[in-house]
């Protein structure tokens, strides 16, 4: 294991994130615009061969815009996390809950239920394999919706919602 790594995977929220200035450190950043469950499943054992001391994941939110059930997502979230624990079982794992969209600026109806429902999926899973449950919601949503301040298209983030973000990951480095 190489302690001092840090892996970011998921879809283009992680993706766009220019994680080594955010965070002042190397990130190995392996998101992937319009990735799901599915597709990081299929892909994570490349990005575990180093075994990196830290890996954080965010995806979730492609699989309820493609029309996923939660069940189907949970599934796979879960596969996910048993792939990293059995591949790289030293390495400390946050996931992140998925982010709401904000409606005002969507150019397609979005269900932000069903992202609550993922959310109480990852938490579980989350405590089933020991990984810290890394929530957003405090500073970048109200009432159930991205702040749309903090968006560009009601999906994607801003700078200042990435430094946001950042604030609340540096204390878990």
């Amino acid at each position: 294991m190489k302690s001092d790594e840090i892996l970011m995977i998921g879809d283009s929220l992680i993706e766009y994130g220019d994680w080594d200035d955010l965070l002042g450190t190397e990130v190995i950043n392996r998101g992937m615009g319009g990735d799901t469950t599915e597709g990081v499943l299929m892909r994570v054992g490349r990005s575990l061969k180093r075994e990196p001391g830290k890996i954080f994941l965010m995806v979730g939110v492609n699989d309820i815009i493609t029309g996923e059930s939660t069940g189907f997502t949970a599934r796979n979230y879960e596969a996910i996390l048993e792939k990293i624990r059995a591949l790289s079982p030293e390495s400390a794992v946050f996931v992140h809950k998925a982010l709401p969209c904000s409606p005002e600026k969507l150019f397609f109806v979005f269900d932000n239920s069903r992202v609550t429902a993922l959310n109480r999926e990852i938490e579980r899973l989350a405590k089933k394999y020991g990984a810290e449950c890394v929530d957003l919601w405090d500073v970048l949503t109200k009432n159930g919706e991205l702040l749309p301040e903090y968006t560009t298209d009601g999906v994607h983030l801003t700078a200042s919602a990435y430094t946001l973000w950042a604030g609340r990951l540096k204390p878990l480095l």
